[in-house]
């Protein structure tokens, strides 16, 4: 059990990982955002509905590998 909690926590900081270098990469766009005149709750809702969705996307297919393999 300990080596499962070990890579899900690996896992997991990659994918936090990730989702940082992203949103550094996507800096510029949220400028123009809100240089056109995007609020500061918009912009992170935004964000907050990409991660959800992928979010989502990620744990269906985990079901499914997981449904699959089982």
């Amino acid at each position: 059990m300990g080596a499962v909690a070990l890579v899900l926590l690996i896992a997991c900081a990659n994918v936090a990982n990730l989702t940082l270098a992203r949103a550094a990469a996507r800096s510029r766009e949220m400028s123009v955002r809100a240089a056109l005149g995007a609020t500061r709750w918009q912009i992170v809702r935004q964000l907050l509905a990409e991660s959800l969705v992928l979010a989502l996307a990620a744990g269906v297919l985990g079901v499914v590998i997981a449904s699959i393999c089982h």
